[in-house]
């Protein structure tokens, strides 16, 4: 045989082989776009949606106590609910669902090592986490092992909250590296940005956004490289929301930036008294809802004016002490629910004041879910609370 010819072999066979695994990695065309998020899914990922807004559908009218759990080990990670279920990782490395109307539960599954990221509910509706030994973990709905993938990343390393595209799979930070998971857990694409993000990625209507330590924002849209879009001109001192075009994030605990995609610049900064407290909350009428350490709940325009200015500690006007970690949910109407440094739990509306439980449901709060007739908090000490009109 000719060199002519071993060479044309030798490339063929390179081609097929590459053509192979290409089709053993890939989702099928078509198969992923598919994909639809499971109806009556209000927080299938941290912060609500992949905006990351911390929106709610509505909330009850009253706070009756309707069910309460405790977890044994706590949880470090906000229980996230689709379909009709909530789905939660403790610490003890379990992931738990339970019936979001009764607090039933509906069966538990031993994670492979604890959780340290997520959970987060996928579009075909497999729960996912990113656990303490570097691996991403798929379970099924009904309990059984998706995937187990192992990350290129320290696990000290998996800081940044996951997302769950629509058009499939999983999307993740792995230190430097951003990647993108089929719904079998197999490996679609990999980038690598200049440096690590931290915080949660966030969903815009062009691409992924990752935030960085240092304040820059980069934009991702598979297959394509990751572009810089600008900086913050700060440090992130919480998770970033979606503003339509503009990336709202408190920044060096002191100001609230509302950063122009389009453009790629700051279009406008807010200045705090005190320093900024939690992620940032959007209501329906785009309103952003932020805490301070003073204990007050400021509500900000996007253009900048103060809407309202609430106490987090109970009291017109009344500030001092601290807010701790505001779990905060907002609804159209400048409705927000909130919970307070001693516990309570408080629905507030311009028209018609507060509405609080009766009882003091934790003291340290990670999140808040609501379907709009219950909401549903979760707790670091493994306590799972539902509030709502009883029937």
């Amino acid at each position: 045989m000719s060199r002519t010819s071993l060479a044309a072999l030798l490339a063929l066979i390179t081609l097929l082989g590459a053509s192979l695994l290409a089709q053993a990695d890939a989702v099928k065309p078509g198969s992923a776009g598919s994909l639809v998020l499971r109806s009556g899914a209000p927080h299938p990922v941290f912060r609500g949606d992949n905006q990351r807004t911390g929106r709610a559908p509505g909330f009850p009218s009253t706070l009756a106590p309707l069910w309460k759990i405790q977890l044994q080990g706590g949880i470090d990670l906000p229980a996230v609910a689709s379909a009709g279920v909530v789905v939660v990782a403790s610490v003890a490395g379990q992931l738990v669902n339970f019936d979001l109307a009764t607090g039933k539960e509906l069966g538990r599954i031993t994670l492979p090592a604890p959780p340290i990221q997520g959970p987060l509910i996928t579009s075909r509706g497999d729960r996912v986490v990113l656990t303490s030994s570097g691996e991403c973990v798929g379970i099924t709905p009904s309990g059984e092992l998706r995937f187990r993938r192992p990350l290129p990343a320290r696990p000290r390393d998996l800081r940044v909250a996951p997302l769950a595209p629509p058009a499939g799979g999983v999307i993740l930070a792995a230190g430097p590296s951003l990647l993108w998971l089929d719904g079998e857990g197999r490996p679609l694409e990999r980038v690598r940005l200049q440096e690590p993000p931290i915080g949660a990625l966030v969903e815009s209507p062009r691409g992924t956004l990752a935030v960085t330590s240092t304040g820059k924002v980069f934009r991702w849209t598979p297959p394509g490289s990751p572009t810089l879009v600008g900086s913050l001109g700060g440090s992130p001192s919480a998770s970033p929301a979606l503003v339509n075009s503009s990336l709202v994030v408190p920044v060096d605990k002191t100001r609230l930036v509302f950063f122009d995609l389009t453009v790629g610049v700051v279009g406008m900064a807010v200045s705090a008294a005190s320093s900024l407290e939690g992620p940032p909350t959007v209501g329906h009428s785009n309103e952003v809802w932020v805490a301070t350490s003073s204990g007050l709940l400021l509500a900000v325009s996007p253009e900048g004016s103060e809407l309202e200015r609430l106490s987090l500690l109970g009291g017109p006007g009344r500030e001092g002490g601290s807010a701790a970690f505001a779990a905060i949910l907002a609804v159209e109407g400048r409705k927000v629910a909130f919970l307070r440094p001693s516990g309570e739990l408080v629905i507030w509306s311009r028209e018609g004041g507060e509405i609080g439980s009766d009882q003091r449901v934790c003291g340290e709060p990670l999140g808040l879910l609501s379907d709009g007739e219950r909401l549903v908090v979760t707790c670091r000490d493994g306590i799972l609370a539902a509030f709502g009109r009883k029937i």
